[in-house]
């Protein structure tokens, strides 16, 4: 990748001043310098517009975007962000977090290992993150198990709902799908990954590169184990589930075999015996029926646990006394 190329970061701000500066700061600070910050602020009540627009007029690459269009709420917040950007990368970012110093350098260098045909699909990478307290002490110094993440990192559509939108970078390639935002998209940062992984490419940078602030507004994802989560959003979240479907309706000439083993994940037996219905000439591999009985066979194991409430363990001591 070329060095000089600008990476454009977007943030969407409301009602932020007790930490925006903090976030700012973090970006300024970065050893890569070729970037440029444009900050739509949703109609703050508190002093967050008057904290931007004091950094607007210390720093040319920090800009407001400016128009009539009111509270939009996050994700139409994000939205028209997208809409008003220029470069061909861009990078998110929150109002309350902290960057790491080298965070995009580490990206443009994962940039650079990359064919021009590969980044010229459409592409996100992201990355860990620490998890910390409102003061910014670490609590976690990985927001993301990296075996887990490694493990299905060439199956990611089961792994798929730990993406944070703080640590995601898109090309113009992947917004350009995205725009505009499908109805049932909820979150900005699952809808471009869920685009990325079934249309495109995505790349997971194990280090964490953000300090992930937890605070009464946004303490959510870091608690728990990581399976309940993936396992919960996986088989209870109608809206990813209706997102899903939204996608494959706009993108079905696009799909990959994939996006088929994802539907039959999300929506167990029924949803393999859809993917087959509909999408007959894509299911002819023997590779494709081999993973739809394997999901299957775990679908029936998940809701054999669910429905008893017995541990893996206890699942394994029937298995081997039964056999």
């Amino acid at each position: 990748m070329n060095q000089d190329k600008i990476i454009e970061i977007l943030m969407a701000t409301y009602n932020g001043e007790k930490y925006i500066s903090e976030q700012i700061d973090s970006i300024i600070n970065q050893t890569c310098k070729n970037w440029k910050l444009l900050i739509r602020d949703d109609g703050s009540q508190d002093k967050t517009l008057e904290i931007l627009e004091g950094y607007e007029k210390r720093d040319k690459r920090i800009n407001i975007l400016r128009d009539i269009k009111g509270n939009l709420g996050f994700v139409k917040n994000f939205e028209e962000l997208l809409k008003n950007s220029s470069e061909e990368f861009i990078m998110f970012s929150d109002q309350d977090d902290y960057w790491m110093e080298n965070k995009i350098e580490i990206y443009i260098n994962e940039l650079g290992t990359l064919s021009e045909k590969e980044q010229k699909m459409p592409l996100l990478i992201h990355s860990n993150s620490f998890v910390c307290d409102e003061n910014l002490n670490v609590k976690k110094k990985e927001f993301i198990n990296s075996k887990i993440a490694e493990h299905y990192k060439k199956n990611s559509y089961f792994f798929s709902y730990i993406v944070q939108g703080s640590t995601v970078l898109i090309n113009k390639e992947l917004m350009d799908i995205g725009l505009p935002f499908l109805k049932n998209v909820t979150l900005h940062d699952r809808y471009f990954h869920l685009l990325a992984e079934f249309l495109g490419k995505r790349i997971f940078i194990s280090k964490s590169l953000i300090k992930y602030r937890q605070h009464s507004g946004n303490e959510i994802g870091a608690k728990g184990s990581i399976i309940k989560k993936i396992l919960k959003k996986r088989y209870f979240d109608r809206e990813d589930r209706e997102l899903i479907v939204e996608i494959q309706k706009k993108y079905k000439n696009r799909i990959s075999e994939k996006f088929l083993l994802t539907l039959a994940l999300c929506f167990g037996i029924i949803g393999a015996v859809l993917g087959m219905k509909v999408f007959r000439h894509k299911t002819k591999k023997n590779s494709f029926k081999i993973s739809i009985t394997l999901i299957i066979i775990i679908q029936l194991i998940i809701i054999y646990l669910v429905f008893t409430n017995k541990g893996i363990l206890d699942v394994i001591i029937n298995l081997i006394g039964i056999w």
